[in-house]
């Protein structure tokens, strides 16, 4: 199963996702941010940054969190991914 489709179905079973379009429209939206990604560098690196914060360890609210935070940075740029998700060590 893919990262996108697992996540999609752990916002399933949470009660405040279940039966909403929420899973099925984040999936769609990073197909689509996939699709896009062989044209354009920064949506290649931004569908990554996604796929690699869905694959961490961690509750789904710091996951949740840590995508709202790279939506709300737009671009991917030199950004140190274990430090983003995990703070500074």
């Amino acid at each position: 199963m893919s990262a996108v489709a697992e996540f999609a179905r752990e916002l399933r079973r949470d009660p405040r996702f279940a039966g909403s379009s929420v899973p099925d429209d984040l999936e769609a939206a990073l197909e689509a941010i996939d699709f896009e990604g062989d044209d354009v560098a920064d949506a290649a690196n931004f569908h990554c940054a996604i796929l690699w914060i869905m694959g961490q360890p961690g509750s789904l609210d710091k996951r949740l969190a840590a995508i709202n935070r790279m939506i709300a940075f737009g671009k991917v740029v030199d950004l140190d991914m274990r430090q983003f998700y995990y703070g500074p060590q």
